[in-house]
């Protein structure tokens, strides 16, 4: 195995690592600061300081591939086992990247397995009891026990796994060769050495004869991997299911959702027509308020400890959360409307003309971003006609190579942002999941540590989707050997890796999803008659139970005020009129 040393590192690696995480460290807190809500300012420390250690994850994980082709370590060259290596020390940085890959996977999954899982259950877990107010409830008691069933669970398919198929079959080819000896020989592996290039040392007498036709068989080599290994391949298959319909949805609504920003921009509009948009959203306020109050109380209709309603509650939990998805996409809706409806109005006052144009170019840019994206995936990932981003990234190496860093950094975090983008998109638009919207200024931490989820979540698939894609730029990396050599080919995973699944369903994805998102540029809310009818349904479907609030008479809106609707206000407006 190669030998590290002090002595064998690279300064000039070892400086450019650390400016790496001070950089992303000063980012991480500035969007933490940045984009929080006032409200969540007095919030407990833990979550915040996690949302930023999260996001230092993944940052430098994604980034760390070219300071790893920089090191170069993965190189026959730099292995002192192998017979390619001539000594020389030049192209070789000396830092273990296999080491500091396991290291940042093995934190990543330790913090989206308990750390994420236990920050959201502590933050949404109401801090009094909401029958009685003046009751304090201890938060750590309820989100440690479900937190502990989540880490138990994936324990037990982690080492269920590990213990039964923990080794990674990697395709190689096998040539005989029919030898004509007339004496025995030996063979051996060198003793305590495990490196990848380490052959087998064969003795072979001088009298032998070796002939012409030589046969080639596939053949498989069985290569046991550690448990932080497997556990990161475990969490990158789960992920990967996640990433692939999250980064097709992206690529192709990322630079729709920015060019549908620069078509329905503020405009000049008349009195007239700007009373007729503030009578329309006044007609929606008092919906979105309705709808709030029945849903209260249909819901409190079965909270009053009887088992028969506990079990009513539990029968249509699934269709519970359905209902509380809409009403957030609804008031989210509402919101941006609403902002729509201010920017219009002072739009002599306070608006920067630049900000549309600049939306714009960079829906354009995204646009062209994304076709280079498809056209990699299509021509390099998928056929290996013409892996041209790679080639591209090679072409610095000789002269600027902190150009060719700063290309896959920006490459790579775009494939990041339209993770984020798709993810939010298929909420908006698929109901299933919950709208955790980014807004500077206006972000709660619970939002934060959903994105934060997601994001951890598909740091590992991306680093490996980033590795395979530019896997001419990266087959001398720690990275390749990590995920492309062991962590595709473990055992029951390999089919899927193998066969290319998750890049197919990227590109069908994107396909499927571009035109319609051209045909629905901008996100429609759910319909109020809609919801009415659905709890309608529910009550005439049998239940024990009959929802109290349908009986509610129609709510007047307040006046409006141009200021931004949200779930507190609606609530405090429900609290005075009861």
């Amino acid at each position: 195995m190669t030998n590290y040393t002090v002595a064998n590192v690279d300064p000039f690696l070892v400086v450019g690592f650390a400016i790496l995480m001070v950089v992303m460290l000063i980012i991480n807190i500035y969007i933490l600061t940045y984009w929080q809500h006032p409200d969540d300012k007095a919030e407990s420390v833990f979550p915040k300081v996690l949302i930023v250690f999260g996001l230092q994850l993944s940052a430098v994980s994604v980034l760390m591939l070219p300071v790893d082709f920089g090191n170069n370590m993965g190189s026959p060259r730099c292995d002192s086992n192998s017979i390619m290596n001539s000594g020389s020390s030049q192209f070789c940085g000396g830092i273990d990247f296999f080491t500091v890959w396991q290291a940042f996977g093995g934190m990543i999954c330790f913090t989206v397995i308990a750390m994420v899982p236990f920050a959201i259950f502590f933050y949404e877990e109401d801090a009094t009891d909401l029958r009685d107010m003046s009751i304090k409830k201890n938060r750590w008691l309820p989100a440690l026990c479900y937190t502990s069933v989540f880490v138990f669970a994936f324990l037990i398919l982690v080492l269920s796994l590990y213990f039964t198929i923990n080794k990674a079959e990697i395709p190689v080819d096998q040539y005989v060769y029919p030898l004509n000896i007339t004496e025995t020989y030996t063979y051996s592996r060198p003793p305590g050495v495990d490196s990848p290039y380490a052959f087998l040392e064969l003795t072979l007498p001088t009298d032998f004869h070796v002939h012409q036709n030589v046969t080639r068989t596939d053949a498989d080599l069985d290569m046991p991997v550690s448990f932080v290994v497997y556990a990161m391949g475990l969490l990158t298959w789960i992920g990967s299911w996640l990433f692939s319909m999250f980064l097709g949805a992206g690529l192709a609504s990322a630079p729709v959702e920015f060019i549908v920003a620069f078509v329905y921009r503020p405009k000049l509009m008349a009195p007239d027509a700007l009373g007729a948009m503030e009578l329309e959203l006044q007609e929606r306020s008092s919906e979105v308020l309705e709808v709030t109050m029945l849903l209260k109380r249909e819901r409190g209709a079965l909270v009053d400890g009887s088992r028969a309603n506990a079990a009513a509650l539990r029968r249509r939990y699934i269709n519970d959360r359905l209902e509380v998805n809409k009403l957030t996409q609804m008031v989210f809706c509402l919101e941006r409307d609403t902002e729509d409806f201010v920017a219009c109005k002072n739009l002599r006052q306070n608006y920067n003309p630049l900000i549309a144009p600049f939306k714009l170019f960079l829906g354009i840019l995204f646009g062209m971003v994304s076709t280079v994206w498809l056209l990699q995936i299509v021509l390099g990932v998928l056929t290996d006609a013409s892996p041209f981003l790679s080639l591209y990234l090679l072409s610095f190496d000789s002269w600027f190579p902190m150009f060719g860093n700063l290309t896959y950094a920006l490459l790579a975090l775009y494939l990041l942002f339209c993770t984020i983008i798709g993810c939010f998109k298929m909420s908006m638009r698929m109901i299933c999941i919950k709208v955790h919207p980014m807004k500077v200024g206006a972000t709660y931490l619970n939002a934060f540590l959903f994105n934060l989820g997601v994001v951890m979540l598909c740091t590992l698939p991306l680093v490996d989707f980033c590795t395979e894609a530019f896997s001419a730029y990266a087959v001398d990396t720690d990275a390749y050997f990590l995920f492309v050599v062991q962590v595709n080919h473990l055992r029951f995973l390999r089919a899927f890796f193998m066969n290319k699944v998750f890049v197919w369903i990227i590109l069908l994805v994107a396909c499927a999803f571009l035109p319609y998102m051209i045909y629905r540029p901008r996100d429609k809310p759910v319909r109020t008659e809609d919801f009415r009818r659905g709890m309608m349904n529910r009550a005439g479907g049998g239940n024990s139970y009959t929802p109290v609030g349908l009986e509610l008479p129609p709510i007047k809106a307040p006046k409006f005020n141009s200021t931004l609707p949200s779930f507190s206000r609606l609530r405090n407006a429900e609290e005075k009129k009861e």
